[in-house]
């Protein structure tokens, strides 16, 4: 049974590093269940049964308490019964269980000694490089940038998971005894994955992170990473899709009018259909950004010249993008929002209330009325999918007590990584603790600009500060 359990275990480990799963419907609610989520749970239930069975259950070993705040903060944000929905609520509340106290149970007790940690770990890097690759074949083949993505939903918490999860495995790759091929088959894809992302702020995170392992190793190692990165710079935009660079820095820039997230074509497409609704002045904006780019072509022309026909003596309405000038990031009046929920509230909004409650709070901000499937206007006239500000998020809905419970957690597992590093003595522990301690390091940067707490990222999250917990305990005792 144990042998079974491992096993699922493993499975785990592998199925955590997607966000792809199925749709479900309660009520009014959408219920996005990963197959992961379905895997810890009956990995759990099986679990519980045997230890039950075996009277083993007082036994086990529990998460850290630097895990619990959060969850129990959760679950105490509900007892106020604000103005969220139950439902939603409800939801949050069972993926951080199964996040920060399910999981981590099971990473726990089944990685709870070197020689069965290596094996989970294992599993992780053979997943790691399968989302490098997959994301590789949809960089290189799909037409919109957004979705090129791979196991993930969109290129924004694919960014996210690689800053998390590709310096972890450069420190493996360098510090744990391995053969010359087994490194090379990790570098590659850290290297391939730096190269594809599309998300300029876990670039950023990613590369000092990076950079950092290799500083930890040696300072020769240092060199030649500056030196690969300095040569990325100049040749990849040869090599890369078209407007990489420039999706990198308006992922992250102040006053955006195009976020190149689709190609001319697609927005010449997106032209004629908003034409067609009769949206004349959203076609023309893309017709504009078309023809600073210099690229619009006949049919081009002929459109603007119906556009313009059609708006002779109009003036812009409320709510619409202009054509002839830039406009501050959603990203930033986001954050300006919920920096004003926050003072008016300090003790928390509630559960699942951060859109709800920031919706409130733009006071005379201009704000724009797109659909949440217009990806032309992505972090221009509508939150771009990916984007949310994590220790935002967590200060809005649960207060000041729910971003200290988050930082305890990222503190305390930093201080951990550094710890473990110093008292290593095999190489997996310093690989663990130097990849750790560099993605952690910068994690406020990815935290900042996308939500490492969601499907896909959380899990591995976790799953890292587990082998740290697991590899220090092993080191000291």
């Amino acid at each position: 049974m144990q042998k079974l359990l491992y096993l699922l275990v493993a499975a785990c480990v592998l199925l955590m590093n997607t966000q792809h799963g199925i749709r479900l419907r309660a009520g009014e609610d959408v219920i996005n269940l990963g197959i992961v989520d379905i895997a810890v749970w009956l990995t759990f239930g099986l679990w519980m049964i045997s230890a039950i069975a075996k009277k083993t259950l007082f036994r086990s070993k529990l998460p850290p308490v630097a895990f619990i705040a959060l969850p129990v903060l959760a679950i105490l944000s509900i007892l106020r019964l604000g103005d969220f929905g139950i439902g939603t609520a409800g939801k949050e509340i069972f993926q951080l269980a199964e996040y920060f106290i399910i999981a981590a149970l099971l990473f726990i007790n089944f990685g709870e000694n070197e020689a069965k940690l290596r094996g989970l770990i294992s599993v992780f890097l053979l997943g790691a490089s399968a989302v490098v690759l997959w994301a590789l074949i949809d960089y290189m083949s799909s037409e919109t940038a957004f979705t090129a993505s791979g196991a993930y939903g969109n290129v924004n918490v694919l960014g996210a998971y690689f800053g998390l999860a590709l310096p972890f495995v450069l420190g493996v790759a360098l510090f744990d005894d391995l053969k010359t091929w087994q490194r090379v088959s990790l570098i590659v894809p850290v290297a391939v994955g730096a190269a594809i992302t599309l998300s300029g702020a876990a670039l950023a995170a990613m590369l000092a992170a990076l950079l950092l392992v290799l500083a930890i190793r040696s300072a020769k190692l240092l060199a030649i990473g500056l030196t690969a990165v300095l040569m990325g710079i100049i040749l990849l935009p040869g090599i890369l899709r078209p407007d990489h660079a420039k999706i990198l820095t308006n992922s992250a820039a102040v006053y955006l009018e195009n976020n190149y997230l689709l190609t001319t074509d697609e927005l010449l497409g997106r032209a004629k259909t908003l034409y067609n609704q009769g949206r004349y002045f959203d076609a023309r904006r893309l017709l504009h950004i078309i023809d600073n780019e210099d690229k619009l072509a006949d049919e081009g022309e002929r459109l603007l010249d119906k556009v313009d026909k059609k708006l002779t003596g109009r003036e812009l309405p409320d709510g619409i993008l202009p054509h002839d000038r830039p406009v501050v990031a959603v990203r930033y009046k986001r954050w300006q929002a919920a920096l004003k929920a926050v003072t008016h509230n300090p003790w928390g909004h509630g559960l699942a209330a951060f859109q709800e409650t920031v919706g409130q709070f733009y006071g005379k901000m201009p704000k724009f009325s797109y659909g949440t499937d217009e990806t032309e206007a992505f972090n221009i006239g509508i939150d771009e999918p990916g984007t949310f500000n994590r220790f935002l998020v967590t200060t809005v809905e649960l207060g000041i007590p729910g971003l200290l419970a988050l930082l305890w957690i990222y503190l305390w597992a930093l201080s951990r990584s550094v710890k473990l590093f110093a008292v290593a003595k095999t190489g997996l522990s310093r690989g663990v603790a130097a990849g750790a301690t560099a993605s952690l390091a910068f994690f406020p940067i990815l935290a900042a600009y996308s939500d490492v707490i969601v499907r896909g990222v959380a899990l591995p999250f976790v799953f890292i500060i587990c082998c740290v917990h697991i590899l220090g305990k092993e080191e000291t005792e």
